[in-house]
């Protein structure tokens, strides 16, 4: 996952069908000041400039159907 953006839904694609045998889910790593966390499975991105709130971010990844993973231990 990159930081705080999504891949392009057309390089995803291109992914899948180079790739049948592997599961490929789209999503992100949200950063703000106090928490770093993945979020797969995302249809639209979650970031710090549009939900700086990590609480927030959390909702909305799972409103999305996202699994939500602490990227770090701090």
């Amino acid at each position: 996952t990159d930081s705080n953006r999504m891949m392009p839904d057309s390089q995803l694609l291109q992914l899948r069908s180079a790739n049948p045998d592997m599961i490929l889910l789209n999503g992100c790593e949200y950063q703000n000041p106090k928490s770093h966390l993945i979020f797969l499975g995302l249809s639209q991105v979650i970031n710090k400039k549009n939900t700086p709130n990590a609480e927030d971010a959390i909702r909305k990844a799972k409103a999305q159907g996202a699994v939500v993973i602490a990227a770090h231990p701090w």
